[in-house]
C-alpha cells in the first residue's frame, strides 16, 4: 500500500497512455514559455543537451533504452509515486499532494532549464498513480516520456522542419487541438477507471 503496488486496468493503461501523450505536449509548449521568457537559456541548454546527448548517443541504443528509459522510470517512481507521494497524501489534501510531489520532482533533476516542463510532466505522473493507486502505471508513462527524449536523442533528423518539438516555436493549432484532446480523454479514462474500481469494490 505504501508503495501504491497495485494491479491496473485497461481503462486505467488506456487512461494513463492519452495522458502522457498529451502532458508530453503540455510540456513541450512550457519549455517554449520558458525559452521565450528567458531567451538566453536557450543557447545553453542547447549547449548541455549536446554534452549529454553525445555521451548516450555512444551508447548501444538498447543499452541507452535501459539506462535512461527503464532504470528511472522503475527506481524515480517507486520514490516519489511511491515514497513521497503514500506520506504527502496523508498529511495533505489530493490537490497539494499532487502538486508538493510535481515540484519536488521538478526540483530533483536539477536542471533549471527543464524545471517546468519536468514539474508538469511529475504532475500528470502523480496524477495518474494518485488516481489509480497503482505506481505500475506511473512506470509506463515515466518509461514514456524518457523513450521519447531518447528518440529525439538518436534520430534528431527526423526532427528538423519541427521546431515546436524542440521548444524553438510555439506548437501549431493542430496540435494544440491534439493535445486537448489527449489531456481530456486521459482525465475521463482514468477517472472512469477509478470509478469502476471502487464499484467493483462497494
Amino acid at each position: 500500500k505504501a508503495l501504491n503496488l497495485k494491479r491496473f486496468n485497461v481503462l486505467g493503461l488506456l487512461g494513463a497512455i492519452l495522458l502522457i501523450l498529451g502532458g508530453e505536449l503540455t510540456a513541450i509548449w512550457a519549455t517554449h514559455i520558458q525559452f521565450t521568457i528567458f531567451p538566453e537559456w536557450r543557447e545553453m541548454a542547447g549547449q548541455l543537451e549536446k554534452i549529454l546527448g553525445s555521451s548516450m548517443t555512444s551508447l548501444h541504443p538498447l543499452s541507452a533504452f535501459f539506462v535512461l528509459a527503464v532504470s528511472p522510470a522503475v527506481c524515480e517512481e517507486l520514490i516519489f509515486r511511491g515514497i513521497l507521494l503514500s506520506s504527502f497524501k496523508e498529511r495533505f489534501s489530493p490537490a497539494l499532494a499532487i502538486i508538493v510531489v510535481s515540484i519536488i520532482f521538478g526540483l530533483f533533476h536539477m536542471y533549471v532549464f527543464r524545471f517546468l516542463p519536468t514539474a508538469l510532466t511529475g504532475f500528470y505522473l502523480t496524477y495518474i498513480v494518485y488516481k489509480s493507486g497503482s505506481i505500475y502505471l506511473g512506470m509506463i508513462g515515466h518509461m514514456l516520456v524518457n523513450s521519447f527524449g531518447l528518440l529525439l536523442m538518436f534520430n534528431p533528423q527526423y526532427f528538423n522542419n519541427m521546431d515546436w518539438i524542440l521548444g524553438k516555436a510555439s506548437p501549431p493549432l493542430t496540435i494544440v487541438i491534439t493535445m486537448i484532446l489527449l489531456l481530456a480523454s486521459g482525465f475521463f479514462f482514468i477517472r472512469y477507471s477509478n470509478k469502476r474500481e471502487r464499484q467493483k469494490a462497494g
